[in-house]
Formats: structure tokens, C-alpha cells, sequence
């Protein structure tokens, strides 16, 4: 009786020396355990021994066997498995590991999120370079008029540094009476930035996502009036259609 006694004793020495392996884990009820989608944060929550909810308000039983613990919400169970990772506790189960510190999912949506947006920009940019690279150059168009000896013509360069020029020439033919003509030459010269612009409203990497932007040397709109005026030497008829450069008379590149 006396051996039992000091055995007994010494086994509940030994257990509180090593709490965690005689107690097992301990119990869920009243913790809460966070976890990610992917795009939010949800929860489950151990409110009663055997019971517990979900962040959507689902109900849902549960027992506890060791470190394995049996979820059953009456639509189908799921078994999750107590355990430790960087020294912090977590269940982990069907594809989800859940924390009690509501901070680190939400850290890891953060995570994915701004990796997300890194390779939009990456793949933003790789497109936006084919473009550039497609338009860079200088372009020249045409017209010649052999019946009364002119040549209208269009030259637009875009330059690898984001500048560009343009210098136009076209001719009016006025006539009065049965025979007399008369031919007015116009000349217009005009500089300024360019760059190709990603639209961030777009969910795809589609090269439709993009458009040309032409503006004066300080960076400024021009007018739709002056987009309109030959003199202002504005190249309108440059831009990106279906993703591929475009312009509205046969430019040829130089």
C-alpha cells in the first residue's frame, strides 16, 4: 500500500515535470482559431466542449481526441490535427492551417496580395515594353499628287527617351473660274512626351489593357480642339487598337 502510495507520488511528480506530455494538449473550449480563404479571414470558434461556430454563423460538433480533433457540421466532417509550427500552436486540416492570433492569416492574405500586385507590375511592364519597342521609331506617310505636283506628308518619330517629334506638310488647292488653280502648302512641326499606360482597372495581362499617351513637352493634355488643328502638329493618328499599335493613314517606319 505504502509502495502504491509513494508510486503514485512520484508519477504526479513526474507528470507535473512534464505537464504537456501527461495533460495533453489543452482543452479548445472558449478558443478561437483563425484562418485564410485566400482573400479574408474566417473563423471557427470551440464555444462549448463539444460544440462550437463558425465565423458564418454555421454550427458545427466536435470532439477532441489527443492532438486530432473530428469537426462534424451535420453536412460533412473534417479532421484537423493539433500541432506546433515556429513555435506557435495551430490546427491544420483540409487545406487550411488555423492560428488563434487572428494577425498572422491576415498577414499571409497581405503577403499573397502584394505578391499578386508585384508580378501585375512585372507583366504590366513586359507588355508595355513589347509596345514601346513596336512603336519606337520614326514613321512617315505619304501622299503624292501627280496631277498637280505636291506630296502630302506626315513624319513622327518616338523616341527611345519618351520625346517625340512630328513635322507635317499638306496642301489645299483652291480653284476659281474654269482653269485657274491655286495650291497653298502648310507646314506644321510639333514635340512633346509619349508613353505606353497600363489601365490598373483591367483584371488581365491583355495587351488591350493598354493605351498610347501623347502629350505636349510638359507633360500636359492637349485640347480636343488642338488634337483637331493641323498646326499644333499633334500626331492623332497614332494609338493602340486590340492591343497592337496602330494609325489611321499607312505609315511606314523608316
Amino acid at each position: 500500500m505504502g509502495g502504491k502510495t509513494i508510486g503514485a507520488w512520484l508519477g504526479a511528480a513526474l507528470c507535473l515535470a512534464a505537464l504537456s506530455g501527461c495533460a495533453g494538449p489543452a482543452s479548445l473550449k472558449g478558443t478561437t482559431w483563425y484562418y485564410s480563404t485566400g482573400s479574408e479571414v474566417k473563423s471557427i470558434q470551440f464555444s462549448g466542449e463539444e460544440r462550437g461556430v463558425t465565423s458564418e454563423g454555421l454550427s458545427f460538433s466536435y470532439e477532441a481526441d489527443g492532438d486530432v480533433v473530428t469537426i462534424d457540421s451535420g453536412l460533412g466532417g473534417s479532421v484537423l490535427t493539433r500541432s506546433e509550427r515556429n513555435g506557435v500552436e495551430i490546427l491544420e486540416g483540409n487545406g487550411y492551417v488555423f492560428y488563434q492570433d487572428q494577425a498572422i492569416p491576415q498577414s499571409e492574405i497581405d503577403a499573397a496580395r502584394q505578391e499578386k500586385e508585384r508580378a501585375v507590375a512585372a507583366e504590366a511592364e513586359k507588355r508595355a515594353a513589347e509596345l514601346r519597342e513596336e512603336l519606337e521609331g520614326t514613321w512617315r506617310w505619304a501622299n503624292e499628287n501627280g496631277y498637280y505636283d505636291y506630296t502630302d506628308a506626315r513624319t513622327v518619330t518616338f523616341n527611345a527617351d519618351g520625346t517625340w517629334e512630328s513635322s507635317m506638310v499638306e496642301h489645299d488647292v483652291e480653284r476659281s473660274g474654269n482653269w485657274d488653280v491655286e495650291v497653298t502648302e502648310r507646314t506644321a512641326e510639333g514635340s512633346g512626351v509619349w508613353k505606353v499606360v497600363y489601365s490598373g482597372e483591367k483584371t488581365t495581362f491583355d495587351r488591350m489593357a493598354f493605351d498610347l499617351n501623347i502629350s505636349k513637352a510638359d507633360g500636359s493634355e492637349f485640347s480636343q480642339e488642338e488634337k483637331g488643328d493641323f498646326a499644333s502638329g499633334y500626331p492623332s493618328e497614332f494609338f493602340i487598337k486590340n492591343g497592337e499599335i496602330a494609325a489611321l493613314s499607312r505609315y511606314e517606319r523608316q
